[in-house]
């Protein structure tokens, strides 16, 4: 086995899921049935790291399916208009630009930006109708497939929380650099590793089949080594309002539950989860206020960076 970015088999497994207990899960938090995206034998899914350039995969790798992405669209946030990597991207995008999205839903980056054309590629065929109702051009094609046939080199390619939905990002960023000109930017937007979703337990938004893959800052550094770019920023989006009450959460969890464990459908877990929650609530903030810690500074869910192609 090899790093899903770099290829590096210097890796050290961090935690080990039963696949009964993800399945559960997912009962509980959305009703949803996932056993049709498991289509293996494996009893665990193995949560690994890579030493080389700290990426965070599973093993095995489970892409969901159409049939989860429409469930979770039905989610009022999951799709939203606006959002704070919109507005970083934009910063690079001029009216003469060609930009094309790559997992782009029904195409809202597009109402964000001016530029001389967009293309927008999905799989989902409900994003892509919503989407050809507004106008917007967004066509279901796989990047990989669109590489074969595509000879036009694009000024702008970006991908918001798309990456770590992907089984090899390693041909994906490959694929997307292919079709971007020398000198044209790279943006793209993933949940970080660096800030509170690292502590969180039962979160089924970065498990498989959701998740693959977990990004840090130092990983980030990393792809300019192994695909020859230039960094141009990294941008940590701060704590939001609607994340506050994870954020506590997460930290509460860090503190009491010192383990490994990713998934924990235990009744312990969960009594003393609502426990802590709501004892945090409580006294967090004063603390916090104690230390004269700034909530402005804490990172938040989203980090987006921005590359230049050498």
């Amino acid at each position: 086995m090899k790093c899903l970015l770099c290829g590096s088999h210097n890796l050290i497994k961090i935690a080990s899921i039963k696949l009964n207990d993800l399945k559960t899960l997912y009962v509980m938090a959305l009703g949803l049935d996932v056993n049709n995206e498991f289509c293996l034998d494996a009893e665990f899914i193995d949560l690994y790291k890579c030493n080389r350039c700290n990426l965070e995969f599973f093993n095995p790798t489970i892409v969901g399916g159409q049939i989860l992405y429409e469930s979770l669209q039905r989610l009022p946030w999951y799709y939203v208009d606006s959002k704070i990597e919109y507005d970083i991207a934009t910063r690079f995008i001029d009216k003469n630009d060609n930009v094309l999205e790559i997992g782009c839903g029904s195409g809202n980056f597009f109402n964000n930006i001016e530029c001389k054309k967009y293309l927008g590629l999905e799989f989902s065929e409900k994003a892509v109708e919503k989407a050809k109702l507004s106008g917007i051009n967004v066509v279901k094609q796989d990047l990989n497939n669109f590489v074969c046939i595509n000879d036009e080199s694009y000024d702008v390619v970006c991908f918001f929380q798309t990456l770590e939905h992907i089984d090899n990002p390693n041909l994906f960023i490959k694929d997307s650099l292919s079709v971007l000109r020398d000198g044209g930017y790279l943006i793209f937007s993933v949940p970080s590793n660096d800030g509170f979703l690292r502590f969180l337990k039962n979160n089924i938004f970065n498990l498989p089949p959701h998740h693959q893959t977990r990004w840090s800052d130092k990983t980030l550094n990393k792809l300019v080594d192994i695909f020859n770019l230039e960094l141009i920023s990294i941008n940590h989006e701060r704590l939001s309002v609607e994340h506050f009450s994870l954020y506590i959460k997460s930290v509460a969890e860090a503190i009491f539950f010192k383990n490994n464990k990713y998934v924990d459908n235990s009744l312990l877990y969960k009594i003393l989860s609502i426990l802590i929650r709501g004892l945090s609530i409580l006294f967090l903030p004063v603390i916090m206020l104690i230390k004269k810690i700034n909530w402005n500074d804490i990172n938040g869910h989203t980090v987006t960076v921005v590359y230049k192609k050498i």
